[in-house]
């Protein structure tokens, strides 16, 4: 009989550690890792914030400013705001070819912008695929080079 209580006692230790363990965690708020990341991210999940473009001649160039955001929406639209102004245009995704076109700006001047640099990469853009680690990759046209997004 001693056993039995034992046993009984453990059992019960053990699940109860189980629901401790359980009820700590949310569902919906753990973040998914590795392959998962990539296999949940979508264009339209989130602002993406600009971090590097890389040329395949080896320059490279460094967000300087958060500003850099860039939005995607259901419709085909997509907007971004700069280091200076805001940009809006239109984009077409098929499997995980891209294209983006019209591209349109406000036109104010600040000096030391990144904008061109940016907006010529965006306009180069050709196929895009998600990292393990979460960030978004537009690779561009003609083995050119790749953007990075966080």
């Amino acid at each position: 009989m001693k056993k039995g209580v034992v046993l009984g006692l453990v059992f019960l230790l053990l699940v109860g550690a189980a629901a401790a363990v359980f009820s700590f965690s949310k569902e919906g708020t753990e973040q998914p890792k590795g392959a998962t990341v990539a296999a949940r991210s979508t264009l339209v999940m989130k602002p993406w914030t600009w971090v590097s473009t890389t040329y395949s001649q080896g320059k490279v160039i460094r967000a300087k400013s958060e500003k850099f955001k860039l939005t995607f929406d259901k419709d085909g639209h997509l907007s971004s705001t700069t280091d200076c102004n805001t940009l809006g245009g239109q984009y077409s995704t098929d499997e995980r070819q891209i294209s983006v076109s019209q591209i349109v700006s406000t036109q104010m001047y600040c000096e030391n912008s990144q904008e061109k640099d940016y907006i010529k990469a965006l306009s180069q853009v050709g196929s895009f695929f998600f990292r393990t680690t979460g960030e978004l990759v537009f690779d561009l046209q003609y083995d050119n080079g790749s953007i990075i997004f966080d």
